[in-house]
């Protein structure tokens, strides 16, 4: 798990393929959210997210609210093997496009 800035974030989802997670509740992703994110609740995760993204060389950028749930998200996916996981903290710093 690496952490990285909303631009580097930003550049990657511009440059290269990449899955956008989005690990807050359905009711905040419906809320607002970044563009083609997918939501994978943290609730969710753990037991269920080799089912759900069974891909684990993709590059993966997880984000959340704040950074918190991302945080705990990205080191997950890392202890389960997932090779290219990139936490960029929250939607709180997030100055690029947003889907309502």
């Amino acid at each position: 798990m690496k952490r990285i800035s909303s631009k580097t974030a930003k550049d990657m989802m511009t440059n290269q393929k990449v899955v956008i997670l989005d690990v807050r509740t359905p009711s905040e992703f419906i809320q607002r959210h970044v563009p083609k994110a997918i939501n994978i609740p943290l609730g969710d995760f753990s037991p269920k997210i080799s089912d759900i993204i069974p891909d684990k060389d993709a590059i993966y950028l997880v984000y959340c609210e704040s950074g918190i749930r991302s945080i705990t998200a990205a080191k997950q996916m890392d202890q389960l093997g997932y090779a290219n996981v990139y936490e960029f903290g929250g939607l709180n710093n997030w100055p690029y496009d947003i889907e309502r």
